[in-house]
């Protein structure tokens, strides 16, 4: 960040950190204060990306999607690959982009994508309470085959 991180925060001579006045200013969670700074940090390494949001003919999702890129794949060929990543984002909503972005980091770096699949199954999780009255409550983030099990019972 070009302040290092700092915002100034009034005219006390205070500073903020960036994520915190985002969260202050924008009316944000701070989990998603961060995570808009983290995707504007990256998009530093995507011009053509950051100008084609910043005009409006992509929205700050698909941006955050593309985020993910960087620093996985080699920056020269990242650049290069700009005007079909642009392409490709036009056509398609952030979801339909984040397939497409898996499938390039499965290309691209394989040990990083075993990574994010660790990742993923970590966070997964199913919580069942019996409320002793006939029924039960849960909570769970299952993935798709698993949930087609709960789904068929």
């Amino acid at each position: 960040m070009r302040t290092g991180g700092q915002v100034p925060a009034g005219a006390s001579g205070l500073v903020a950190p960036t994520a915190a006045w985002l969260r202050e200013a924008g009316h944000v969670s701070g989990r998603r204060a961060g995570q808009q700074v983290r995707t504007a940090v990256a998009l530093r390494e995507l011009p053509q990306v950051r100008d084609t949001i910043v005009d409006g003919q992509l929205t700050p999702e698909h941006g955050r999607v593309l985020a993910r890129l960087v620093g996985r794949i080699e920056p020269a060929a990242l650049l290069a690959a700009q005007p079909d990543l642009i392409e490709v984002a036009r056509r398609c909503d952030p979801d339909s982009l984040a397939v497409y972005v898996r499938h390039l980091l499965a290309s691209w770096c394989e040990p990083l994508l075993d990574a994010d699949e660790r990742t993923a199954e970590q966070r997964r999780y199913l919580q069942l309470v019996n409320r002793h009255n006939g029924s039960w409550r849960g909570r769970f983030e299952l993935p798709d085959a698993a949930i087609e099990i709960v789904l068929a019972a």
